[in-house]
């Protein structure tokens, strides 16, 4: 029932996609949920960001996706014997902050 409430929740939220995260989150470390959480959202928010510039939407990603391109490279290291991590990780950009000049 847990997982059929949390599934639809994240479908309403998030779209389908994230529902996996959902589903099997008991098998990750609790740091790699974290991670997979928040840059699930990130990357939602870049997406539907647009070619206007909305304040609200710059500060949300700021707010999500700052961090996690170092957050991802540190995972990928402390897991890298363990292939499902890893597999879990492989889905996402390794660089999609900007880079101060």
């Amino acid at each position: 029932m847990n997982v059929l409430i949390c599934g639809f929740l994240v479908a309403l939220a998030f779209g389908v996609g994230a529902v996996w995260v959902c589903e099997n989150d008991s098998e990750l470390p609790e740091d790699v949920k974290q991670f997979v959480e928040r840059r699930d959202i990130c990357d939602h928010l870049r997406g539907e960001i647009g070619d206007g510039n909305n304040k609200n939407a710059v500060d949300s990603i700021n707010k999500y996706c700052s961090g996690t391109d170092k957050e991802l490279s540190r995972l990928r290291d402390r897991y890298s014997k363990e292939s499902r991590i890893i597999s879990e990780l492989k889905g996402y950009e390794e660089e999609i902050e900007a880079r101060k000049p």
